[in-house]
């Protein structure tokens, strides 16, 4: 059974609206405290989101009572904690974490469990799922997968199409395969994006040799697949793109996105990069009139891809890492 209870973000400085924030967690927490004495659970699990605070305090409140037993445990997905775990560490029997490093900041109840994965994210042979896919792959290609999580990512979307007409020297060797992200805003619709951009950026016969080696659709299913007949992936630093890449043995181009809180997915990144895995290339910030804007020139991202793809022994050693 699901239960609702009010919360909100946490608005991060002194403003009106923390006001309003503190009011929805006080609901929340009674919210909570009624529904925990109902539900008698043995165990919480937090993940860290803003909604899981008035549960998290409300058990710790029934355990400091002693109207309550139940074991709290919080999952970091993250290098870096976000401000509930770290706020609610203290409380919980154990701290669950994906990364070791994360350990420093829970020296007394961390322990690193690594991060849940789909059943469905498991290894497929190459063969098997060229025929599952129904995508024309050319036999010797290097394949790259580009992606930015479900929903895209307008830097990497951007980045790759301004980076296609450095690729063409080299199309006879490789295959790109673009998942675009499903995002449609006021502002940025991906898919529409992408196919304006190849429109302004290069001319008919520049796109036609284009699609001799790339790919681009709003979303792929069965990413398992893509994952197995790839030699290299682009993607942002999240912590589930990261451990489904590492759980594949699949070397990695991380962009991370900048201006996170605690600039996680650069954490994240350098991790991985550290453990060997991955290689890490940074957005570059910008002010656009008085907005703060990330953006990757072609040149940078190309450059950075071909080095990686045509280094066949550094891909091993990221594999084997």
């Amino acid at each position: 059974p699901i239960k609702f209870i009010t919360a909100s973000g946490f608005p991060g400085r002194l403003s009106p609206k923390m006001a309003s924030f503190l009011l929805k967690l006080f609901i929340g927490t009674l919210q909570s405290l009624f529904i925990l004495l109902r539900f008698r659970p043995d165990i919480i699990i937090g993940t860290g989101g803003y909604v899981s605070a008035p549960v998290i305090m409300a058990a710790a409140m029934l355990r400091k009572l002693r109207l309550g037993s139940a074991r709290i445990l919080l999952h970091e997905q993250n290098a870096i904690p976000g401000k509930l775990n770290l706020l609610m560490g203290r409380f919980a029997s154990q701290v669950l974490v994906t990364f070791p490093e994360t350990l420093s900041y829970f020296p007394s109840n961390g322990v690193v469990v690594g991060y849940p994965l789909r059943k469905r994210i498991a290894k497929v042979s190459r063969a098997e799922a060229l025929r599952k896919l129904d995508l024309q792959i050319p036999q010797g290609r290097k394949v790259v997968l580009v992606f930015g999580g479900s929903q895209g990512a307008r830097t990497i979307n951007q980045a790759l199409v301004d980076a296609l007409g450095h690729f063409l020297p080299y199309r006879d060797s490789l295959f790109i395969i673009h998942g675009v992200g499903l995002f449609r805003g006021r502002e940025y619709n991906a898919l529409q994006d992408t196919e304006e951009r190849l429109q302004r950026a290069y001319s008919k016969e520049q796109r036609d040799l284009i699609r001799e080696f790339y790919v681009y659709r709003a979303f792929f299913h069965d990413i398992e697949n893509l994952y197995a007949v790839s030699d290299l992936v682009v993607a942002r630093g999240g912590a589930g793109s990261l451990n489904e890449i590492s759980a594949m043995e699949l070397p990695a181009l991380i962009i991370p996105k900048s201006n996170l809180p605690g600039d996680h997915q650069v954490m994240n990144a350098r991790s991985m990069e550290k453990a060997g895995g991955a290689a890490i290339l940074y957005e570059q910030i910008s002010s656009v009139n008085g907005r703060l804007v990330e953006s990757i020139d072609g040149k940078v991202f190309a450059d950075a891809l071909l080095s990686l793809i045509r280094d066949e022994a550094r891909l091993q050693r990221m594999r084997n890492s």
